[in-house]
């Protein structure tokens, strides 16, 4: 589980702890043995996973919000000059299937 949480976010699997908590949040289990699997914890439907990175020089240290990041903005205008985007794509599908819309709404 540790590799597998390294290759997707980038946490050294030494450096990692994991834990296994129930829906509200209680320890259910200290997940210390590298080569347990989830349900020799005892992990079931709706419990959490919690990861910690106890990686001193991890750049997740340095993230603690994304509320001073600028948002990249563009122009509708600049948007519709794209060579591809998803309103040329969506107005192409309805334009090779005028009922593609009104069969959705029947399926759901």
């Amino acid at each position: 589980m540790k590799e597998n949480i390294e290759k997707r976010f980038g946490s050294v699997a030494s450096f990692t702890k994991l834990q296994l908590k129930d829906p509200k949040g209680n320890l259910i289990a200290e997940m210390n043995e590298d080569f347990r699997t989830l349900g020799s914890y005892g992990a079931a439907d709706g419990m959490v996973l919690y990861v910690l990175d106890l990686n001193p020089s991890s750049i997740h240290k340095e993230i603690e919000s994304f509320e001073g990041v600028q948002k990249y903005v563009m122009s509708e205008a600049d948007y519709d000059n794209l060579p591809e985007n998803f309103r040329k794509w969506k107005k192409e599908q309805m334009k090779n299937n005028p009922n593609l819309v009104e069969q959705k709404q029947a399926v759901m």
